[in-house]
């Protein structure tokens, strides 16, 4: 086999060859009678790979819960810190105010107030599901704040009465869009779809000491609201303006808010005496998103 290779005696001898080639076939001889791994050895082999599987699938895990902890640190920063909260539960007012005065027992609303803290339990859980650039991302959002809303209300159905109703356990869940402007000044965010979104309505109504039937309407009438604003403002092709500007000087509109916060605090003090009583809530909102 190798004898073309030799040249005037030089390079290995026929009996060698033939011993390289005897050796070669003992080794794949030998390669061929090796009994395949048995089933124990099998599974040990892939306890081994799943193992290493799963030490990687930890740190990726690691990785992302710390990305949503970080993304989230930087909306409640950004977006939830007290004065864009105060602008949120300004806009919160209106729409409060705009629900219950289509109610047609309705017939006065004494006071309208928000209570919307800047607070690391209000922050949202945030996944990043798509990213282009800073003008167009998309993120799953889950947020439940501890923000609540206040209403003191007169209405008549046959005769007058007078109505405390708390909004809490507010929550939300849905994709966003985000698109930040080029200078950073301002953010976008746009829903892709209507989201999934409840509270809970509580009143307190008594006339003498009989209750009126009017906590379900009242709480039917808040969410319908709350959801056609989120629809024509914050659904696509909608979108939020939300205005990332430095912190601007006292203005009237500070002042005017003020001495309304304190009308609301008088006013509730007089009422406190009138409804010891904590508003009860409505059982038959809809459930847990």
């Amino acid at each position: 086999m190798m004898d073309d290779y030799l040249f005037d005696g030089l390079g290995p001898s026929p009996e060698a060859l033939q011993a390289w080639d005897e050796s070669r076939a003992a080794r794949e001889a030998a390669e061929q009678e090796r009994a395949p791994p048995t089933i124990e050895e099998q599974l040990e082999h892939e306890k081994a790979r799943a193992a290493a599987l799963e030490d990687e699938l930890k740190a990726a895990r690691g990785e992302t819960e710390a990305w949503v902890r970080a993304t989230a640190a930087l909306a409640n920063a950004l977006l939830l810190n007290p004065g864009q909260n105060a602008g949120y539960a300004a806009t919160a007012k209106s729409v409060l105010r705009s629900a219950l005065s289509s109610i047609g027992f309705v017939t006065g609303l004494r006071y309208c107030d928000c209570s919307f803290p800047a607070s690391d339990a209000s922050k949202p859980e945030i996944v990043l599901r798509r990213w282009s650039s800073l003008d167009d991302s998309e993120w799953d959002v889950s947020w439940t704040p501890i923000w609540t809303a206040e209403a003191c209300v007169d209405g008549s159905r046959g005769i007058s009465f007078t109505t405390l109703l708390k909004v809490t356990n507010i929550a939300l869940r849905g994709r966003i869009r985000l698109t930040f402007a080029a200078d950073g000044s301002q953010l976008k965010v746009s829903f892709l779809e209507t989201p999934a979104f409840r509270c809970d309505v509580a009143c307190h109504v008594t006339l003498g000491q009989v209750p009126l039937p009017i906590q379900a309407e009242l709480g039917r009438v808040v969410r319908d609201e709350a959801t056609r604003w989120l629809d024509r403002t914050m659904v696509a092709p909608n979108a939020y303006r939300i205005v990332l500007s430095k912190r601007k000087p006292l203005s009237d509109d500070d002042l005017a808010r003020a001495m309304e916060a304190a009308k609301i605090g008088a006013e509730r003090a007089v009422l406190g005496s009138r409804f010891p009583s904590s508003p009860l809530p409505d059982k038959r909102g809809p459930g847990k998103l």
